[in-house]
């Protein structure tokens, strides 16, 4: 069972005192770096002010050398606010980390909803940030930004930061495609990374490519001490692995992580604080008045336009098993199964607009509708629901599932089941979601797409 948001940042608060001294010992030393680390931030304009405001207190809390590394997918082009302003709230937020402590960012999949890759980089640099990316532009043969950035801690151990992006052109924008020139991540790990962290105490990798990819490349990577830090899949967790660390941040600007990191005969020791946010996190006022701002200029009113009510906020998994479990119904199917990065944020409590649907359901689309047999349905639910910070790390597969309520399911007969249309598209994608290439599912002709289910749910 996925936890709520609120059990999360319950969970994520109570983190911290595993690590903390009783109070009649000495404070800690201060720490030989501390990383802030975050990824796919999508625009998520209902927690950009209190993303800021708690990076601020991190670093201001923080004792040494502080690093904020977002990892891709600054922007989301489905917001359409972000698209009417040109991302003017994101480079806001850039800046303001930029301006509380040296800022890396790397090249995500969605960054070309808005920008050219040239002219993110520039935009990015313009901030104060800083971009590293291993990707080259076709068009001039070379890169886009630096491949790695450095750091010498005061004990005199060097960090090297390298980025790693994902080659798979299919899902940038088709107009963006022919700008992109990207290594597979294994072999560039192979190949390429040794020379780049060469004599580094710490090398940490920014991986924009998913769970699949992290793995990949740690494998390639020489024997030694990393940490890599993932993005793509909207996963959270931390997994030591002997002297290194993977670890990915969560998703939509309402979740970070902060690493602080201390040698010990050479030899980097982590410990690691989730920081997941709620509705009852404070905020940055001037960012919140920018965005506020920005609504009242850019907003229109078929944005503004109410679609239905809740009586609580909803949590982003609990407001997708919500609409799976609106589409078994409305299909009489046993069970439903919704692809996660379909979805983007959870859904505000009280009024909710068609400008917050489209913040919750990224990408629309139909119903297909088959059959799993009984002697497979253990494998396909034990790849479900990997959403939450506590899912064991030899379970996570990247891409998954959420599933509609299974309490009912049948004990002997083949389970009849509704995904969107999406997850059942092609041998690849079934493979990823499912875990093999289920054979069998055919669209639903005439039945309901996800907006619809979406407002239904909202409103059941």
């Amino acid at each position: 069972m996925s936890l709520t948001r609120r059990r999360l940042a319950a969970t994520a608060a109570a983190l911290p005192l595993i690590a903390q001294a009783p109070r009649t010992r000495a404070p800690e030393p201060p720490a030989d770096l501390t990383l802030i680390l975050m990824g796919d931030l999508h625009s998520g304009y209902r927690w950009s002010s209190r993303l800021l405001r708690a990076v601020s207190d991190a670093v201001a809390t923080a004792r040494g050398p502080v690093r904020i590394v977002v990892n891709g997918d600054v922007f989301e082009g489905n917001n359409i606010l972000a698209r009417r302003t040109r991302g003017s709230i994101d480079f806001a937020l850039l800046r303001r980390f930029a301006a509380l402590a040296p800022t890396l960012v790397t090249i995500g999949n969605h960054d070309s909803d808005l920008f050219d890759p040239l002219e993110f980089v520039s935009a990015v640099n313009a901030t104060g940030a800083r971009v590293v990316s291993d990707i080259a532009d076709p068009r001039r043969h070379g890169p886009y930004a630096a491949r790695t950035d450095a750091i010498v801690l005061p004990g005199g151990q060097r960090v090297v930061f390298a980025a790693i992006g994902t080659p798979d052109l299919s899902i940038y924008p088709p107009a963006m495609r022919p700008f992109y020139d990207v290594p597979d991540p294994a072999r560039y790990a192979a190949r390429d990374v040794p020379a780049l962290i060469g004599g580094a105490a710490l090398p940490v990798l920014l991986v924009h490519a998913g769970f699949q990819a992290d793995r990949a490349v740690l494998a390639a990577l020489p024997p030694g001490p990393v940490l890599l830090h993932g993005a793509h899949d909207h996963l959270r967790f931390t997994q030591p692995l002997g002297n290194g660390l993977h670890l990915q941040s969560g998703a939509w600007s309402s979740a970070f992580q902060i690493a602080t990191i201390r040698f010990e005969s050479g030899t980097p020791r982590f410990v690691v604080r989730d920081v997941v946010l709620g509705q009852e996190s404070p905020a940055d006022p001037a960012l919140q008045a920018m965005i506020d701002r920005e609504a009242a200029a850019h907003l229109r009113p078929e944005d503004r336009a109410v679609i239905g009510q809740l009586d609580r906020a909803l949590a982003l998994e609990d407001a997708i098993r919500r609409v799976a479990d609106r589409m078994r119904q409305d299909t009489g199917c046993d069970l439903a199964l919704l692809s996660h990065t379909t979805f983007g944020d959870g859904l505000p409590a009280g009024d909710v607009t068609q400008f917050d649907r489209a913040g919750f359901l990224r990408f629309d689309g139909g119903v297909a509708t088959g059959e799993i047999a009984q002697d497979r349905l253990p494998f396909l639910l034990a790849r479900l629901n990997q959403f939450d910070g506590v899912t064991a790390y030899n379970r996570r597969t990247g891409d998954y599932l959420h599933p509609s309520d299974l309490t009912a399911l049948p004990a002997s007969r083949p389970v009849r089941v509704a995904v969107n249309a999406y997850a059942a598209s092609s041998s690849a994608i079934r493979r990823a979601l499912f875990g093999w290439d289920v054979p069998g599912f055919q669209p639903s002709a005439g039945g309901p797409k996800l907006s619809h289910l979406t407002e239904a749910a909202i409103n059941g």
